[in-house]
């Protein structure tokens, strides 16, 4: 480091003073650093109040949540239910009426409206399809069947499931949680049946496209076995096909067997 000279205003015949490169640097130097660390400092604030917003924003950050069901709401799904010889069963319409979260959950609300051939009117019941920590949890009630929920629908029902889920990213081959829904049955208070569904040996068989009068939709097929007790135990499979953010494309039911019983497509698809 050398010496230079710099002007001086001192007092006439005072000698004039050497200043160093480091004694006359050092106030830029001082300036630049404090200008960087305030640089550092909002860049540090910045990235501190982003990641508070991720963290507190469940419905766009949380992990990824992937329905199997319609989301957006005035959606409109409409199915078409058959017997084992292809004859016309029933009818059900699906339509999303609600979207929300809550308490770091995503709720999508359906309403369904179900009217088999020998029905005058339509049976309605409305329920929630939800998705939490990147699961998307399936609707139990569904698996007793909108016939038998239609028979007891005036009187006293109660409902206990172990719930079943499907994870955000579906791989071929992969085995799916178990689950099972009780359904009880009362008149004036006095339990008259309870019918148990449980829902076992679920597995991811393939990912392939499936065409319906509604489109074609590529989905993931999942097969499981089904076991129903009312007075006597009934046990049963099932296949379906699962869309994101659709839905189930097709099922299918097989009696113990493997002789096809019934089978659901969808029919109609608008948003």
């Amino acid at each position: 480091m050398g010496f230079f000279m710099v002007p001086y205003q001192g007092n006439k015949g005072e000698k004039i003073k050497c200043i160093s490169e480091k004694d006359y640097l050092m106030p830029l130097n001082n300036y630049s650093f404090i200008t960087s660390k305030k640089i550092i400092m909002k860049k540090f604030i910045f990235i501190l109040l982003t990641a508070f917003f991720i963290l507190g924003n469940s419905n766009l950050f949380s992990q990824e949540c992937v329905f199997y069901s319609p989301v957006e709401k005035g959606t409109v799904l409409k199915y078409s239910d058959y017997d084992k010889k292809g004859k016309l069963t029933g009818t059900t319409t699906q339509t999303v009426i609600d979207n929300y979260v809550e308490e770091g959950t995503q709720v999508i609300k359906l309403r369904n409206e179900y009217q088999s051939v020998e029905m005058d009117s339509a049976f309605v019941r409305e329920f929630e399809m939800k998705c939490k920590n990147g699961k998307y949890y399936l609707d139990m009630e569904s698996f007793i069947g909108e016939s038998m929920l239609t028979q007891y629908s005036n009187m006293e029902t109660a409902f206990e499931v172990e719930n079943m889920t499907i994870p955000a990213e579906l791989k071929v081959g992969e085995t799916l949680d178990n689950g099972k829904v009780a359904f009880t049955i009362s008149n004036n208070g006095i339990k008259i049946i309870t019918i148990s569904v449980n829902i076992s040996n679920r597995k991811v068989e393939a990912k392939e496209e499936i065409t319906t009068p509604a489109g074609t939709f590529e989905c993931y097929k999942i097969s499981y076995d089904i076991s129903t007790k009312m007075v006597i135990t009934i046990k049963a499979s099932a296949v379906e096909w699962y869309a994101k953010n659709i839905g189930v494309i097709r099922s299918e039911s097989y009696n113990r067997k493997g002789k096809l019983m019934g089978y659901s497509v969808l029919t109609e698809f608008k948003k």
